[in-house]
């Protein structure tokens, strides 16, 4: 049975705007809440459900097709749904209704899709409206920067006709920084292009003053009567104040105010002297590097719109729009005065009811068309909203998520609904399904004062009772061995003891296996390949999502052989790598037996082409079918159906990650040809970039990925190895109302926007925290190797709610201390 707080969310009739904790249902509460719309009588093709990816909707799709099949396929099945959908009992008209609905949605279509496809799909039916042409492409963001690149490097030529502002501006950067970084920046202004302001409104400030000139009657007094023995000590003071021995006299390798100057013997006229010569040139420093993070910040900005206009240029012409342009150019639609009134009124008719999930993750520009397309509903009481995130799982900042514009919509859709009489409510989910109670204990414990993250209370189902959390002691590595390596043997030592000692989960109801286990990192570092090594040795493997260059896979690599001989049969090399490769699977000796072909000046296919024994007759039957078909068909036809020979399938699709490999050539293969004048060779050229990547996948092992990576997953036991350990970088810029602000220039201290973005920083790493936490159903492992807020916090929950008992695994440096403990 659903909670009374889901009951509320899935009402078909209400406006709702729901706050799901992690392991509520989120995603069993949208699908019901599907049903139950079309148990209501809704038409498909009138349903919107905006996800943020497209995984969350293929799940909800599939969640919501199986459901459609039990109701389908079993009375008693149907039944049970139906009485869980509406609360009660169902009658047979409803039965009956809700048997029909798998035909209906074979019959129409459903609109489970994200954002970025709705706002394609608006731009296609109202391309004139738009301004675009009716046949426009889509760029995704590999195409995207690798059209960037090419505008980049147009501009940074030396036969670009540059303005002098912008030669000036390229000549300011060259001398502060690499050509790598540069383009580092500029790509990270790529992704952020609405937020960038040119110029910045940020107030020019004032250029530094130098300081004083050091009176050389002082100079020589106080060289005078500290002696000889001080002369090279003070000799950096005769150079110009932006000398780097005269800096180095007053200011410490960080750049910092020296504590002490001079002796405590010297007069103290002469120490006021040279500590006022300190405040000058740090004074002067300080303004020098204000100013030049606001010229770095002009120069950037600058030189990104130099290219940005010629990227913008390009797409123009070619009927391009990167996943920017799908939204801001929907934005523009939607506020076209001219034909606001033509589309509004379309799409009145087209949707009635608009889903949204992880609400959370959204970025300004996408709340923006949400907003305007609340329009629609706003006055029509049978028409309704709905929006279901988590503010306390808002962890991808850096991509543009904001959470204050959560809230700012959140009571901008309720104003305007309670303006019109129509009833808005707000339900949270804090029911957890997925955690045991002493987990959820620690939970409330750590986050129950956090008002910046609305936390409320998590409670557990009477059959969720129990768990463990478990803190060790803060970790030190023993002398000449790393951190990272210690910190991943002591768990997988630990490990290892769990999986021997057969201990039984409560959740699964069987000893604890490998594939039980989640270890959660905060980034790719040396940690992470520290235990990707540890686990490796002691052949645990690990289980993991993550992505992976394409061009390094053996399968693109047969594939590129295979295309190579194609297009060159006299290629002996490429030839040989496809006998060696699953395609044919011709051992090394039979190859050598073949080797005779040399004597005869022939190429090895010509060779095998006269030989008329098998399985060499089928091998050459076989390819030249294919080369037949290669020179009949496009490549993207060519590839089509070559993927789908039974040659092809019974050699590969048992092969990890196969079949996504091959979808992923395909998608590129089809973008690729709708340009034209390209052909093989530059299929191969596309395709041995770094650049392309797939999402490798393995089932079996220990899990082992990064906190965002781990977003929507949960294990019976996790593992947080370093609480301490940084999230990410400190980023290249902040975004301002006023524009990009350059980081890293000035100090922490001086830097007037660095306050702002340290405190969403700390906020997001609350967040994230609260993420890896709640990954763990039955267990959560958690450990140290320095202080840290985290660390402090689950100590203090622990301190609370556990209790302290001997360490059991004899580490050197932490044998006989103690473990904080609660289960």
């Amino acid at each position: 049975m659903l909670t009374q707080a889901q009951y509320s969310a899935i009402n078909p009739h209400h406006h709702v705007w729901v706050h799901a904790s992690a392991g509520t249902g989120k995603t069993f509460v949208l699908t019901y809440r599907l049903l139950r719309l079309l148990l209501e009588g809704v038409r498909p093709e009138r349903i919107v459900a905006l996800t943020f990816t497209q995984h969350a909707g293929k799940e909800m799709m599939q969640r919501l097709y199986s459901l459609l099949e039990d109701i389908m396929c079993s009375q008693e099945q149907c039944k049970e749904i139906l009485e869980t959908c509406i609360g009660h009992a169902p009658n047979l008209d409803q039965i009956q209704r809700a048997q029909k609905l798998w035909s209906q949605i074979l019959d129409t279509s459903l609109n489970i899709q994200t954002l970025h496809s709705f706002c394609q799909t608006i731009l296609h039916t109202f391309p004139l409206e738009a301004g675009l042409p009716g046949t426009f492409k889509i760029l995704d963001e590999h195409q995207g920067l690798t059209v960037w690149y090419q505008q980049q490097e147009r501009v940074f030529s030396v036969f670009y006709p540059a303005s002098l502002e912008v030669q000036s501006a390229l000549r300011r950067l060259a001398a502060r920084y690499t050509l790598n970084q540069i383009t580092l920046h500029l790509k990270a202004l790529w992704h952020r292009a609405s937020d960038v302001i040119f110029p910045t409104q940020h107030s020019r400030p004032p250029q530094a003053s130098p300081p004083p000139v050091l009176c050389p009657n002082r100079l020589a007094q106080l060289i005078e009567y500290l002696g000889p023995q001080y002369s090279v000590k003070l000799k950096g003071l005769n150079f110009s104040w932006d000398h780097p021995h005269y800096q180095a006299f007053f200011l410490t390798q960080q750049g910092m105010p020296r504590k002490k100057l001079l002796p405590n013997k010297v007069p103290s006229y002469l120490k006021e002297w040279l500590e006022e010569a300190q405040k000058n040139l740090w004074c002067t420093l300080r303004h020098e590097r204000h100013f030049s993070a606001w010229q770095d910040t002009q120069d950037f900005c600058q030189i990104f719109s130099e290219i940005y206009h010629h990227y913008t240029q390009y797409k123009k012409e070619r009927g391009l729009l990167d996943f920017s342009d799908l939204l801001h150019k929907t934005i523009d639609l939607l506020q076209n005065p001219h034909y606001m009134g033509w589309v509004y009124s379309q799409l009145d008719q087209k949707i009635h009811h608009v889903l949204v999930d992880e609400a959370q993750d959204t970025s300004p520009a996408q709340w923006k068309i949400l907003s305007l397309l609340s329009e629609i509903w706003n006055t029509h009481p049978q028409k309704t909203f709905f929006v279901v995130g988590d503010p306390k799982q808002c962890i991808y900042g850096f991509q543009g998520a904001d959470l204050d514009q959560f809230y700012k919509t959140k009571k901008h859709f309720q104003a305007c609904l309670e303006q019109n009489g129509i009833s808005f409510y707000s339900v949270h989910l804090t029911h957890s399904f997925r955690s045991y109670s002493c987990i959820l204990n620690v939970i409330n414990e750590v986050f129950r004062t956090d008002h910046a993250m609305d936390f409320k209370p998590h409670t557990a189902p009477s059959h969720r009772q129990g768990g463990l959390v478990e803190l060790l002691p803060l970790l030190e590595p023993p002398a000449g061995k790393s951190s990272g390596t210690f910190i991943a043997h002591m768990w997988v030592q630990r490990i290892q003891n769990w999986i021997s000692q057969e201990i039984v989960l409560q959740c699964t109801g069987r000893s604890i296996k490998k594939e039980d286990i989640l270890i959660l990192v905060s980034k790719r570092c040396s940690l992470y390949e520290a235990f990707s090594r540890a686990l490796s040795s002691k052949k645990l493997w690990i289980r993991e999502t993550s992505k992976k260059s394409l061009k390094d896979t053996l399968l693109v690599q047969d594939i590129l052989a295979l295309i190579r001989w194609l297009l060159a049969p006299q290629d002996d090399w490429s030839l040989v790598h496809l006998f060696k490769s699953p395609l044919f699977g011709v051992s090394e000796a039979d190859l050598l037996a073949v080797e005779i072909f040399h004597r005869n000046k022939k190429s090895l296919w010509e060779h095998l082409e006269s030989r008329k024994i098998e399985p060499w007759s089928t091998y050459v039957e076989t390819l030249a079918q294919w080369k037949k078909v290669f020179f009949q068909t496009t490549p993207f036809q060519f590839m089509h159906w070559w993927i789908y020979t039974p040659w092809l399938r019974a050699r590969y699709t048992a092969w990890p990650n196969a079949m996504a490999i091959l979808d992923k050539i395909l998608a590129l293969l089809f973008n690729f040809c709708q340009e034209q004048g390209k052909g093989w060779s530059q299929w191969i050229e596309m395709l041995s970039l770094d650049t392309l990547t797939f999402k490798h996948s393995t089932e079996k092992g220990v899990g082992l990925l990064t906190i965002h990576s781990a977003k929507g997953l949960e294990s019976p036991v996790v593992i947080i190895p370093d609480l301490s350990m940084d999230v990410r970088g400190k980023d290249s810029f902040v975004y301002t109302p006023e524009g990009p602000w350059k980081l890293n220039v000035l100090t922490d201290n001086e830097d007037p926007w660095y306050k702002h973005y340290a405190r969403r920083q700390d906020e997001e790493h609350r967040r994230i925290l609260y993420v890896a936490m709640t990954r763990a159903q039955e267990r959560l492992y958690c450990s140290s190797l320095k202080d840290s807020q985290p660390y402090q916090d689950i100590h203090s929950a622990l301190l609370k709610l556990g209790v302290s008992v001997q360490w059991d695994l004899d580490i050197g440096t932490t044998k006989g201390k103690r473990v904080l403990r609660y289960g």
